[in-house]
């Protein structure tokens, strides 16, 4: 089985005047990281100030632990951050994130996490149908095998469906609900 969708987070103070700058490279290094690296999707927004700099973050998610760890040793990366840290007043913090915990990302990796109650009806709307189209087609092995068997396999498949398909899905369809404020800021 392909490995989870990862994001790497690259967190930069930047000058007020360098801004423009910085925002033309960040969409440079999303093109490079998308041709040639498996990266599905690069975001950038400026998430604070520290005196005369914003604090940006940039989250470039891959399809795969895998193809993340490929932009990560290659020198298209090295290049590029190279690139982006000239502009930067400080060293970028950096972080990856992956499997479930990108469920909510990428948009998670530099907004305010949405309140509970949209992730726990957001959860709802993907895991109890499918619930649902699980129990039907599992139905005919109550016969043949034991309730905790049934049930394994149930919350295996369950697990891997939302993990990898309904929860990216419905978190791209529901990005705007999901994080308006961060929706008006991308830049990319």
């Amino acid at each position: 089985m392909a490995s989870a969708p990862a994001v790497l987070r690259l967190e930069f103070l930047v000058p007020h005047p360098r801004h423009a700058e910085f925002q033309r490279l960040v969409e440079g290094m999303g093109s490079a990281a998308t041709r040639a690296h498996g990266a599905t999707g690069v975001d950038a927004a400026a998430t604070g100030r520290t005196g005369e700099d914003e604090r940006w973050s940039v989250n470039v998610l891959f399809e795969s632990e895998q193809a993340l760890a490929r932009w990560r040793g290659s020198s298209d990366a090295a290049k590029w951050r190279a690139r982006l840290e000239g502009v930067a007043s400080e060293q970028p913090l950096i972080r990856v994130r992956k499997g479930v915990e990108i469920w909510f990302s990428p948009a998670s990796a530099y907004a305010d996490p949405p309140p509970g109650w949209k992730l726990a009806l957001l959860s709802i709307v993907g895991i109890y149908p499918t619930t649902l189209v699980l129990n039907q087609l599992l139905a005919p092995l109550e016969r043949s095998a034991p309730e905790w068997a049934i049930a394994l396999v149930s919350v295996s498949i369950l697990s891997a469906l939302v993990t990898w398909l309904i929860m990216p899905a419905l978190t791209r369809l529901f990005h705007g609900w999901l994080y308006p404020a961060a929706q008006a800021d991308r830049v990319t």
